[in-house]
């Protein structure tokens, strides 16, 4: 089968860690979902994360696919940004030793303001799969991307939502 390259449409957009955090409490990125998987990060893995943001060192993309109501589903990065909002907007997360930064036992709270800002500006950057993107290239997106990478079919449903048939477009 081949793809008609101009229905994929694939939008970048910077966002800040803030903007990302906003964009969770407001409902905007879907992560209701990622609590019913159960979440998968070890605690180094937490604080290594966070400890590059402080460091300045960039962060692999993220991928989003928008649904019908323009919500943003989470089709790469779903660790990231659990992490994310479990340290900076719940303030359960602890950082342990980081190889560079004096931060051991430390919430987003007790950091310094130099500290807080670094993180909070920091540059994320998100591909977002447009919600007009035909239901078989999406799938096809979604499949490159996570490539080498098992999620269970339920997830995959949920993130990818129904295929469409005559009565559901």
């Amino acid at each position: 089968m081949a793809l008609d390259l101009s229905k994929i449409q694939v939008n970048t957009a910077c966002y800040s860690v803030s903007q990302i955090v906003s964009m969770i409490e407001e409902n905007q990125i879907d992560l209701i979902y990622a609590r019913e998987d159960g979440f998968r990060w070890s605690a180094f893995a937490k604080c290594s994360f966070i400890e590059s943001l402080l460091l300045g060192i960039p962060t692999p993309s993220l991928y989003l696919l928008e649904d019908v109501n323009f919500q943003l589903r989470v089709v790469d990065g779903l660790e990231r940004l659990q992490t994310l909002y479990e340290f900076i907007h719940e303030k359960t997360l602890k950082l342990g030793h980081t190889k560079y930064l004096n931060v051991a036992g430390k919430r987003f709270d007790d950091l310094s303001i130099g500290l807080k800002g670094r993180i909070s500006h920091a540059s994320v950057t998100a591909h977002i799969i447009d919600r007009q993107t035909p239901y078989e290239i999406k799938d096809y997106i979604f499949l490159k991307i996570r490539e080498g990478q098992p999620w269970s079919s339920e997830r995959y449903a949920r993130t990818l939502g129904p295929e469409p048939t005559r009565n559901n477009p």
